[in-house]
């Protein structure tokens, strides 16, 4: 992975991490695709050229690793910042794995 990116002391580790992901309002059938720029144990950052998701929306997320490894998680958007916007992550369970 790489070194871990530090922002604030009291923010878990985020680590650079561009991996796809698929991710819709809850609720919503209709799934929308990006890529991570980062990633921690308590949030992702997503960057999108489609819809930005304002907070402080819930969203169902699916964080797709090599290997067919699939990572579902549902969060809430917390902020914007240009074409992204940042994830906290209130759960998480394994999809699929190999």
């Amino acid at each position: 992975m790489g070194h871990a990116v530090r922002n604030c002391p009291d923010r878990a580790p985020r680590f650079p991490l561009t991996v796809p992901v698929h991710f819709r309002k809850s609720g919503m059938s209709h799934w929308l695709e990006g890529h991570s720029i980062n990633m921690s144990r308590t949030g992702i950052l997503v960057n999108t050229d489609g819809e930005i998701i304002p907070p402080p929306s819930l969203l169902d997320i699916r964080v797709n690793f090599p290997r067919d490894l699939v990572i579902e998680c549902q969060g809430s958007v917390v902020r914007l910042d240009g074409s992204a916007f940042a994830v906290r992550i209130h759960n998480c369970h394994l999809l699929h794995q190999p």
